[in-house]
């Protein structure tokens, strides 16, 4: 799946969970925009490049109109090409109860998938149940747990192969 695909079925998606219109509705990695045709200056060549943005690891940030509804992180696992990790998941107050996490678990699943990662890796305590649910139910696997001697929360460690 393509990044302008991948775009046009997310805005799709959010914007009917939101029951807003798409034009509102951006994709950002590392703060720039994606989907975005923009201009960089290549001094091997001495000419302006334009290239189109697209999905890479790095912080995510889903906005409408400008107002921040989501936002994680994506990271190659050291030393492992094979698995992405996801981590620092949040999802606004004021947009929460809409099914957002759902939406962007798939999102961060199809973005791995598009930069070829076979797994996905994620952590979370015991105690965020909504995260918990979210990941039962959407086929990912609690592979490890234990408990954390510096915070003391129950951790678990879950994955999904892509």
């Amino acid at each position: 799946m393509k990044t302008a695909e991948i775009l046009s079925k997310y805005k799709r998606t959010v914007s009917a969970l939101l029951q807003v219109g798409e034009k509102g509705i951006s994709f950002y990695v590392d703060k720039k925009l994606v989907g975005e045709t923009f201009s960089e200056y290549d001094e091997d060549k001495d000419e302006t490049n334009t290239f189109y943005q697209t999905w890479q690891l790095g912080y995510y940030e889903l906005k409408l109109n400008e107002k921040l509804i989501s936002s994680f992180k994506l990271y190659q696992l050291p030393h492992c090409c094979a698995y992405a990790v996801s981590c620092n998941s949040f999802v606004t107050p004021e947009f929460r109860g809409k099914r957002i996490a759902t939406f962007l678990n798939h999102l961060r699943q199809d973005i791995c998938r598009e930069l070829g990662y076979s797994g996905l890796l994620c952590t979370d305590i015991e105690t965020n149940t909504a995260q918990r649910k979210l990941l039962a139910t959407n086929g990912w696997k609690d592979i490890h747990s234990l408990v954390n001697k510096r915070t003391k929360n129950h951790v678990y460690l879950s994955v999904i192969n892509l």
